[in-house]
């Protein structure tokens, strides 16, 4: 269960089934997601020649010589970016990606919004999507499905993080009338977990939860509904049990200092997404502003991001001899 690899292979179908020259699009959210899991020289082995936000798309001239490969969110934003794209279209063609399952609704608005017939592919959706008469996407020749799911961002192989702040605070509001303010919250963290079991193609055999933790009830009711109802969850290998507890019921383990390299990295300088910001430290040398640390591309830190601070020492000497 190795959660970079399985990102990675998405990643890897997603840029490879593209054959050519292409420019990769993405939201703000898969940017952090992508720069994970690759490095701008295996970016460009696989013949993408421009990686840009879909926001800013509209400012620069056509690029016709460029297949246009799609990697957002799930959203009614990014649709909206999608649909303002494709009624100015800057490239060859476009092929899209989401990183979790498309509502059967936004497919139609980028089918309304697709007049000059460029899109090539587009990611399977979980509703039954009925295309209108002379719809481009209802000729299977036209249009390829895909499945892609990797709306989670993979620290480590065995670390993920949904990137949603104020999480604590849904248990605080769970019995409350405020917990509707935090139902998008709670809905994004569903749908994360759910892309991780996706991506990692496992269904649980059984959902455990804290007993005491309202919040972990309804988080295990929604992710039993999801996989119940959803027929895309139809691996039956190694079923795992999924646990869900709660962060308030242990208000302790966040307050220690832990002496492991990774750890320390990020308590003592920082880290986010495996990034290190050391812009503004005295005497910073400009190149090294901001680092990263990632077990894919470092294979000093891949070796010890878990070794205690003795071992550590002792494994930065022997580099240090070599």
């Amino acid at each position: 269960m190795d959660l970079i690899e399985a990102t990675r292979n998405y990643i890897d179908k997603l840029v490879q089934e593209t054959s050519g020259m292409k420019a990769l699009l993405l939201d703000a959210y898969t940017t952090q997601c992508v720069s994970l899991i690759y490095t701008q020289t295996e970016i460009l082995s696989n013949e993408v020649y421009l990686i840009e936000n879909l926001t800013k798309t509209q400012t620069h001239e056509s690029m016709p010589h460029l297949k246009a490969v799609v990697f957002v969110q799930p959203t009614k934003q990014n649709v909206e970016l999608i649909v303002r794209e494709l009624s100015n279209p800057k490239f060859q063609e476009y092929h899209i990606f989401f990183s979790n399952v498309l509502p059967g609704e936004y497919l139609r608005v980028i089918a309304g919004g697709d007049s000059h017939e460029m899109v090539r592919q587009v990611q399977e959706v979980s509703d039954i999507y009925i295309p209108p008469p002379n719809d481009i996407y209802s000729d299977p020749n036209t249009i390829t499905i895909q499945q892609y799911f990797g709306d989670y961002m993979p620290i480590n192989t065995n670390l993920f993080t949904c990137s949603t702040p104020s999480s604590v605070q849904m248990t605080v509001a769970s019995n409350t009338a405020r917990s509707q303010k935090f139902q998008p919250l709670f809905d994004r963290n569903v749908g994360c977990l759910a892309s991780v079991l996706l991506s990692l193609k496992k269904k649980p055999k059984l959902i455990r939860y804290q007993s005491n933790s309202p919040m972990a009830l309804q988080l295990a009711t929604a992710m039993n509904a999801s996989i119940q109802t959803d027929q895309i969850f139809h691996f039956r290998d190694q079923a795992p049990l999924l646990l869900i507890l709660d962060r308030m019921d242990d208000p302790v383990t966040p307050l220690l200092s832990q002496w492991t390299y990774q750890a320390m990295v990020h308590e003592l300088l920082g880290m986010n997404n495996n990034r290190v910001v050391l812009k503004g430290a005295p005497g910073i040398k400009k190149d090294l502003e901001e680092i990263v640390l990632s077990a894919t591309q470092d294979e000093f830190f891949k070796n010890n991001l878990h070794s205690n601070f003795g071992e550590l020492a002792e494994a930065l000497k022997e580099v240090s001899e070599l």
